[in-house]
């Protein structure tokens, strides 16, 4: 009898204990899940952010685990004061943390007045490591009084210390539309940010997710950023960039693959002419693939970058002013452009320039393998202030009259042209020149035109200079298929050199 006594003692504890460990703990499918915790999802009136952080510190608490959302709408607020992160909703400093919904139908909404204060959804905070983020969606159309620091997703807070690494988004919806109150602003879908050298973002990808509206940008690489994959995802409407690399403060950024992503943009709601802009802070943003993309709208540009391949694109770009499709500027060591098409609309433009700012330039660069085609009035391949750079292969065709533009502009602005090879292009329209030297005011040292086609301009090569005896080496030019005589009195053609 005393054992049957405690049996049904023992029997009667569990009944009672293992629910209580369960709303606490991991559930039977190995998830921490926020209904356990208190949240009543398609609640208007419930605030979940309590029950989804708990779930989120019981994993971290554990070592990791996974914390599953289910199907439904879960209505999160800004954090209150004394909170470790204030500035969120939900936050993290963890380690080995999945935040897992059930597709684009488990919805985390961000409501209600945030004070005209910096905000996040979900904040990945400096020491978290090993986090991931996947199949949900954040929406931020509820919230109220915003302003520009107000992210859906913010990755390296001002709030800790440490490294934040190994951090992966994947297959997220993020919709976060800019404020209908006029003067009142938000910020972006994803912002990426390593506040000091100490606390920088390293190994994170960003795969198969879903930019649909982004009251500022799709993404923001501010500085110490480091090893940042970007690949399969549709950006589909951005007030300012796509991708955005505009640093400030004092750091580095490097290493950072954009690989076939879909960017269409909504030309209306757009600012400026570049989905993606790639910018170095301090020294170069280095190591930079861009492969395999598809813009419908925009193009990109760089400014102050090294070792960079743009592989394998294809564009469409309706421009508003006379920047190139791709644009580079300021410096540009080792840079590919290969294998791209490029189809230019709007303001007459080239659809690739590449030129020097601030006293710095381009040099270690190959142009080749493009089909280049504008139906703009503008030039095709614009170089300024280059050397060591090879332009080869290209196919350049123009759909509208350009009398005044030149397929392959080359101008010594502020360094001299050397080292440059024009070689095997062919160059279709009616065009003022297939060919353009511009010695001005910088001279002409090593450059070779050989092999190239040009027909429908007017004239095939032309050589001006600014003041006498600035081509100060002969210009190989040979086995050119050219419709018309070069018109280079000022500088010395030969078939080879010496």
């Amino acid at each position: 009898m005393k054992h049957a006594a405690l049996v049904t003692a023992i029997v009667g504890f569990l009944l009672w204990a293992v629910p209580g460990s369960i709303a606490a703990g991991i559930n039977a499918q190995g998830c921490y899940n926020p209904v356990d915790f208190g949240a009543t999802p398609n609640n208007p009136a419930d605030d979940d952010r309590p029950a989804i952080q708990a779930a989120m510190d019981a994993a971290t608490s554990a070592g990791g685990g996974r914390v599953c959302l289910p199907a439904g709408h879960f209505r999160v607020v800004r954090a209150p004061p004394g909170t470790y992160n204030r500035f969120a909703a939900l936050s993290t400093h963890g380690a080995h943390l999945e935040l897992m919904g059930s597709g684009p139908g488990t919805i985390i909404e961000m409501i209600g007045d945030q004070g005209a204060a910096t905000t996040f959804v979900i904040s990945i905070d400096p020491g978290a490591s090993d986090i991931t983020i996947r199949d949900l969606t954040i929406d931020t159309s509820l919230m109220t009084n915003t302003e520009e620091q107000t992210h859906a997703i913010e990755v390296g807070s001002p709030v800790g210390t440490g490294f934040v690494q190994d951090f992966r988004i994947d297959h997220v919806r993020i919709v976060h539309p800019g404020s209908l109150v006029p003067g009142v602003r938000k910020g972006d879908c994803l912002r990426f940010v390593g506040n000091t050298p100490e606390s920088l973002v390293r190994r994170a990808t960003v795969i198969g997710s879903t930019f649909t509206s982004c009251a500022r940008s799709g993404i923001a690489i501010q500085r110490n950023v480091h090893d940042l994959v970007i690949m399969g995802n549709q950006f589909t409407q951005a007030s300012d960039q796509d991708i955005d690399s505009e640093p400030t403060g004092s750091g580095t950024n490097g290493s950072i693959t954009i690989i076939g992503n879909i960017f269409r943009d909504d030309l209306a709601v757009a600012q400026g002419d570049f989905a993606v802009t790639i910018v170095g802070i301090s020294g170069p943003m280095a190591r930079v693939t861009l492969a395999n993309n598809v813009f419908e709208g925009r193009g990109v540009d760089c400014y102050r970058v090294s070792d960079v391949a743009f592989t394998g694109n294809a564009f469409d770009a309706t421009m508003e002013s006379g920047y190139g499709v791709i644009e580079v500027e300021n410096v540009a060591e080792r840079l590919v452009i290969n294998g791209n098409s490029i189809r230019r609309r709007g303001f007459a433009g080239p659809p690739i320039r590449i030129t020097h700012h601030s006293g710095a330039f381009t040099s270690n660069a190959v142009i080749s393998n493009n089909i280049l085609t504008n139906d703009t009035a503008g030039g095709g391949i614009v170089m300024e202030s280059v050397a060591d750079v090879t332009v080869s292969n290209n196919d350049l065709h123009w759909t509208v009259p350009a009398t005044e533009a030149p397929a392959i502009y080359l101008r010594s602005t502020i360094r001299p042209a050397d080292g440059v090879m024009i070689s095997n292009n062919r160059i279709v329209g009616s065009l003022g020149t297939a060919i353009f030297l511009g010695a001005s005011p910088q001279p002409f040292e090593a450059v070779s035109i050989v092999g190239n086609m040009s027909r429908g301009a007017a004239s095939s090569l032309r050589c001006t200079q600014s003041v006498a005896g600035l081509f100060h080496q002969p210009i190989v030019h040979a086995a050119n298929r050219w419709e018309t005589a070069p018109i280079c009195p000022t500088a010395t053609l030969v078939t080879s050199f010496p």
